[in-house]
């Protein structure tokens, strides 16, 4: 479960009119974005120092100073929230955790209660991806984040013709615990999406890379 633009979500919610404009949350001393709504993104990269944005982009947007006792207090709530229908809640950040599902006999019309109930009792969206494993329930997240058809749910099941159309069109570079760096040597190996990483020669991923990488890969072939 992720929280969708948390920082940005949470200056709404106490700020309705904020709703639909392209917001911006500064670093300390208001240094640079180091959060931006959907509507921003187009308009400015993560990470530009507020000082680079133009005067002409700047009339459109909002930047606001950072807040951490408001996002941090938000996200104990929406974590709160989401206890009351699931036995395990394990935060991974101050916006994601995992959650258990296990029991529940259709986990996607579960997982939209939890979904409605979250945005209803602390005013924050939520996306959530269902899988058998950590990293594939990242995958599916981030599939129910980008597809709106989804409704902010999307579960990714042990299939192996549907783990090959999602994983084959899915880029290696968002999954999770694959940085930059790692990136490009995953390219010169002719690996560049998922399933090409599922796929991998498993010796050689351990020669190269990290042994997280390692089980990463390992796991993932167990489903």
């Amino acid at each position: 479960m992720d929280c969708n633009n948390f920082y940005a979500s949470c200056e709404r919610v106490f700020n309705p009119k904020l709703e639909g404009q392209p917001i911006g949350i500064l670093s300390n001393n208001d240094g640079c974005v180091i959060a931006r709504s959907n509507e921003l993104k187009p308009l400015v990269a993560m990470g530009m120092p507020a000082y680079q944005i133009s005067p002409s982009i700047r009339k459109q947007i909002t930047l606001l100073s950072s807040n951490y006792e408001l996002y941090g207090d938000m996200s104990q709530r929406v974590f709160d929230t989401v206890r009351a229908y699931t036995a395990e809640v394990e935060p991974y950040s101050i916006d994601e955790a995992f959650i258990t599902l296990v029991g529940f006999s259709d986990v996607i019309s579960h997982c939209q209660t939890i979904r409605a109930n979250v945005k209803r009792d602390t005013g924050i969206p939520v996306s959530i991806g269902i899988a058998s494993t950590r990293t594939l329930a990242k995958v599916a997240n981030h599939i129910a984040k980008k597809h709106s058809v989804y409704q902010g749910v999307y579960y990714l099941p042990d299939d192996e013709l549907l783990l090959f159309e999602v994983l084959k069109l899915f880029p290696v570079g968002e999954v999770w615990g694959v940085g930059r760096r790692i990136v490009e040597k995953l390219h010169a190996l002719g690996i560049y999406t998922a399933w090409d990483l599922r796929q991998a020669n498993i010796k050689q991923i351990r020669q190269q890379f990290s042994v997280v990488l390692e089980r990463t890969v390992m796991v993932d072939r167990l489903h």
